[in-house]
């Protein structure tokens, strides 16, 4: 979418042997050079067990306020150190863990343990970090605006309902379209039971939400009965016109009707063992990969009027949450703390779409659009990592951001050089082919 090594304040002691007589053999050899140093004083006093973060605050790579930012570290969180240093643009700063430096002004002695929790915070059992909604009637300032807003929570206040925003202001309930989100998920391939690539999704282009019809044969064969939208079947071949896919012996399903997830070679640039992505946008699927292994794979949404742009790109930063604005097609959009989203090229992203369920067609305004669930375990599992803690993070050179792949499959279907071979002469919309076999 346009949608920071301790201060070794050392006290070497030049210690001096003097001569011993002969007879006094027995004495211990002088001690090692390194053990006669003093210790190190600590950076702050034994009983400090933490350090808490008084405000969100840039992690920096090196101990000066010029060097390039790691990320965000969240409010209220408390870190354990490394060490000090001095450096520019701050008295003394903070080596923490797990990496970067702070300056020590931002953060406050504590006697507590550390403490970092997962950002976006997610209540126990919930898909998403609070409730999404359309605001309606007079809260709405612009008809051509399109705006989705986050609510931390429900509330009654003397029996009426409410959704209380995160600064606090109460929105009477009745006034909010509420999005229920997707509860939509991939499939993880490491499984012994995951399915073997290739294989699809049935959902067709035609009629989404509609049933999938199965025949006994691609040209004139029987109604073998039909499946639910999403349900998934084997490749087992295909026809030899490219339109029919065999998904079981003897039967046969449209390749419209599928969102079919490929093998795909390891694109250069791409290490053993290597986390990255692979989105066909012509089937609308992603598929990632360790090295030339595939571990997980769901259907998305990719850009409509706004294409998704086609490349390999590297994600170049992460956001826990981010609000994003923006033109699609003659409207405006705002939508509010958009959870999990990877920036790969410019303002395109992978992120949570909590607005809609439509994953397997194209519908953003260019970014890669994920369920919930999804969004979330490809953010945690794509470079750069995210510290506990930290609502952003930065890739860098010596931690590059994993590999994105954007492309499309030619097929009957997407080859646009080219009309498709002509189709059979029964229908091949789910719902003509139902229709017609009653």
């Amino acid at each position: 979418m346009r949608c920071l090594t301790l201060l070794l304040c050392l006290a070497s002691s030049a210690c001096g042997v003097t001569s011993a007589p002969a007879a006094v053999a027995a004495l211990p050899e002088p001690l090692e050079e390194a053990a006669m140093e003093e210790a190190a004083p600590p950076v702050f006093p034994a009983s400090v067990a933490s350090l808490k973060v008084r405000q969100s605050t840039t992690v920096r790579s090196l101990p000066d306020d010029r060097s390039a930012p790691l990320g965000v570290l969240a409010q209220d969180m408390r870190v354990k150190w490394r060490g000090a240093e001095s450096g520019p643009g701050c008295e003394r700063w903070i080596e923490i863990e797990p990496r970067g430096f702070v300056c020590e002004r931002m953060l406050e002695p504590s006697r507590q343990a550390p403490f970092a929790i997962e950002l976006p915070r997610l209540d126990t059992g919930a898909i998403l970090p609070g409730i999404y909604g359309v605001p309606l009637g007079r809260h709405r300032q612009f008809r051509s605006l399109s705006v989705l807003l986050k609510f931390r929570e429900a509330v009654k206040v003397r029996g009426r309902s409410y959704l209380k925003t995160g600064l606090g202001k109460l929105v009477d309930s009745r006034k909010v379209r509420v999005k229920q989100p997707s509860t939509f998920s991939g499939i993880f391939l490491k499984s012994p039971e995951a399915p073997l690539l290739p294989f699809a999704w049935a959902r067709s282009r035609s009629s989404p939400r509609g049933p999938i019809a199965v025949w006994s044969d691609p040209e004139d064969g029987e109604l073998l009965g039909v499946l639910e939208p999403r349900a998934t079947v084997p490749i087992l071949g295909q026809s030899e016109d490219g339109l029919w896919a065999r998904v079981a012996e003897d039967a046969w399903i449209s390749f419209d009707d599928l969102h079919v997830a490929r093998m795909v070679n390891t694109p250069a640039g791409v290490g053993p063992g290597e986390r990255w992505l692979d989105v066909d946008l012509a089937e609308q699927v992603l598929v990632a990969y360790e090295g030339q292994r595939p571990v997980f794979t769901t259907l998305v949404s990719t850009g409509t009027a706004n294409p998704t742009p086609e490349g390999s790109y590297r994600i170049w930063i992460k956001f826990s949450e981010a609000d994003m604005q923006g033109d699609a097609g003659d409207h405006r959009y705002s939508v509010s703390s958009v959870p999990w989203t990877m920036y790969f090229y410019k303002d395109f992203a992978l992120h949570a779409a909590y607005w809609h369920d439509n994953f397997g067609d194209p519908r953003s305004n260019g970014c890669v659009n994920l369920s919930p669930q999804d969004a979330r375990r490809l953010y945690q599992w794509s470079s750069p990592e995210v510290p506990t803690g930290w609502s952003m993070s930065y890739a860098t050179p010596d931690a590059p951001g994993s590999l994105v792949q954007i492309r499309r499959t030619v097929s009957a279907f997407t080859d646009a050089r080219s009309p498709p071979p002509r189709a059979p002469s029964r229908p091949r919309r789910t719902a003509e082919a139902i229709a017609k076999s009653r």
